[in-house]
């Protein structure tokens, strides 16, 4: 669901909780406004550059890089104009609010296979949720749980697939 919607429906029960005071409600709301609608929240996201290094990493290999995220719609746009310089690195894009479906449903690696002609077994994918990984994994994709940038180097090079120097 758009974060519009969410956000709405999340100040509409804090406003008519008895659970909480003016002061708590009116607190809780800027906190939550600041922190999820999408005009507010893409002003503190930045691209990860060692993953951006990374991804060019793959590039210069000769590698396709696939971006799967569970951002809404409207956070997406204003992100992907903002940093057209990292979302640009990718062959293509899967984002949740688009999809209407988002990691880890099983579904959202499977439109990904389909929309780009992908074979599970040639693809790796990179996450820094478990259960994500577990999903692909369990649909034949090769996956690495990404604790940090050096473990998924590690683990990238233990399979021989690329080896990144740090920037």
């Amino acid at each position: 669901r758009p974060t519009h919607e969410i956000v709405a429906t999340i100040l509409a029960y804090l406003a008519n909780s008895t659970e909480h005071n003016n002061a708590e409600k009116k607190f809780y709301s800027k906190v939550l406004q600041q922190m999820f609608l999408p005009e507010k929240l893409s002003k503190i996201m930045q691209p990860i550059e060692n993953m951006m290094h990374l991804a060019k990493s793959f590039k210069k290999k000769g590698y396709n890089v696939y971006l799967l995220s569970n951002l809404d719609t409207e956070l997406f746009e204003i992100l992907n104009k903002k940093h057209s310089d990292f979302f640009d690195i990718f062959d293509g894009k899967m984002i949740s609010g688009t999809e209407k479906v988002g990691k880890p449903d099983p579904r959202f690696y499977i439109k990904l296979l389909e929309k780009y002609n992908l074979q599970p077994t040639d693809c790796i994918f990179i996450d820094d949720e478990p259960e994500n990984i577990k999903a692909a994994c369990n649909l034949g994709i090769h996956g690495i749980v990404k604790t940090s940038f050096k473990s998924v180097c590690d683990d990238l090079q233990k399979i021989g697939i690329v080896k990144v120097v740090s920037e």
